[in-house]
């Protein structure tokens, strides 16, 4: 990829934003996660995306593959760890899928400046596309985390086309997941008005309530599950980070710069950017901007929305999770009569409600209920399923110690 002039990124975003109008879908998949809840079969060099949950492909795969019901979509851009290329190339090699773009993070700085590196390198590959005579303008950006399970392809596509349509014009479109339980490892996003019959607008995000909270917010049938999945065009989201965060923008935009191309990998500059903070996408952006209407302030610069962009909500009904804990990967999986999750050289007798695996080792169970038991080649996990979620615990002890384990 050649990099991007050197420019600030609000002048790339304006540049985007001038093109000539064709409503182009550039999927940004975001695969830097560490998935430490899902240790021992998560590790850091082996993170939860390059695992087969719930299906034989693993959750990066699976998210490639349902990209190919979008009729607009362009090649995806994918942005990952440096030291988990090999693994993201060679599970596109093994389904088919070729990137446009491979971007390495050279540190892992969470999702708004993963995101603004997948936005500068979609604008990048859109401006060459429109020179050659081959491309669109200013994309969509589709943006679609690596690691979660989604069931229900009609109803990705249907929410994808609805958040474009509104993201075309300048607007941000999260998309929510109708609930099924007062989760309390989701955030949460509130129903404002409808702004058409398939969107609101967002009134108001909640981070992973306690279990009250959540169930009060389910029953008032207002809040959907932030299921992570984001749309906006390349230049509002750069005019936006740029706007209420320059550091990440600028970190972002001179590492971009600075990038160049290894094979079939591209490096942002590793020196500029390790000074970037880490933020989410939610709290960077979409949190500061949630229930704006035309009567705010204008916004500088923005030809798409002059009063700045709404925020707004698409309800997608659809099997979806997070794969964040022990207990939702047994929710996934196929169960016996027993209510057993199992895989692979295992013996259970009297055992109920349990996800049992084991890789090598035989590993014998009896007379358990609700138990969590996962054989990995150097380690074993046992743990209570109600607190799986505490396995995140564990390994931040085992990081502390220094233990190879993690």
């Amino acid at each position: 990829m050649k990099a991007v002039p050197a420019e600030s990124i609000m002048g790339l975003a304006g540049e985007c934003s001038g093109m000539e109008s064709r409503m182009a879908i550039y999927p940004v998949v975001l695969a830097g996660g560490s998935g430490t809840r899902l240790w021992p079969l998560s590790r850091t060099l082996h993170p939860k995306q390059f695992l087969a949950i719930g299906g034989e492909h693993s959750l990066l795969q699976r998210a490639l593959l349902r990209l190919r019901g979008i009729p607009q979509a362009a090649a995806p851009v994918i942005v990952c760890n440096e030291e988990h290329r090999y693994l993201v190339a060679e599970h596109c090699r093994q389904i088919g899928v070729t990137p446009s773009a491979i971007v390495l993070e050279p540190a892992g700085r969470s999702t708004a400046p993963a995101l603004t590196l997948g936005a500068l390198c979609a604008a990048d590959l859109a401006r060459r596309d429109v020179s050659a005579g081959t491309g669109d303008e200013d994309p969509v950006l589709l943006v679609a985390p690596a690691d979660h399970v989604l069931r229900g392809a009609s109803a990705f596509v249907d929410a994808v086309s609805a958040g474009a349509a509104h993201a075309s014009t300048g607007e941000m479109a999260a998309v929510g997941v109708v609930p099924t339980a007062p989760n309390t490892g989701y955030g949460y996003v509130e129903m404002g008005d409808s702004v058409s019959p398939t969107a609101y607008r967002v009134a108001s995000f909640v981070e992973k309530p306690e279990e009250n909270v959540a169930r009060g917010l389910v029953d008032s049938g207002r809040f959907l599950w932030n299921s992570g999945i984001f749309l906006s065009l390349a230049s509002v989201w750069l005019e936006q980070i740029g706007r209420h965060r320059p550091d990440i923008a600028e970190a972002c935009s001179r590492a971009f710069e600075l990038g160049r191309q290894d094979g079939e990998f591209f490096r942002p500059d590793a020196e500029a950017f390790a000074g970037c903070p880490g933020d989410f996408i939610a709290y960077a952006i979409l949190e500061k901007i949630a229930g704006r209407t035309g009567d705010m302030p204008a916004a500088s610069g923005s030809p798409h929305a002059p009063n700045g962009p709404e925020c707004v909500l698409i309800p997608m009904q659809a099997g979806w999770s997070d794969v964040g804990s022990w207990s939702s990967m047994w929710e996934e999986e196929a169960r016996d009569g027993a209510g057993n999750a199992i895989r692979g050289n295992v013996v259970a007798e009297s055992v109920r409600d349990s996800l049992l695996i084991g890789r090598q080792r035989l590993v014998a169970a009896i007379g358990l209920d609700n138990v969590v038991v996962v054989d990995a080649e150097d380690c074993l996990l046992v743990a209570d399923m109600g607190r799986s979620e505490e396995v995140r615990a564990v390994v931040e002890r085992l990081k502390s110690e220094g233990r190879s384990e993690v």
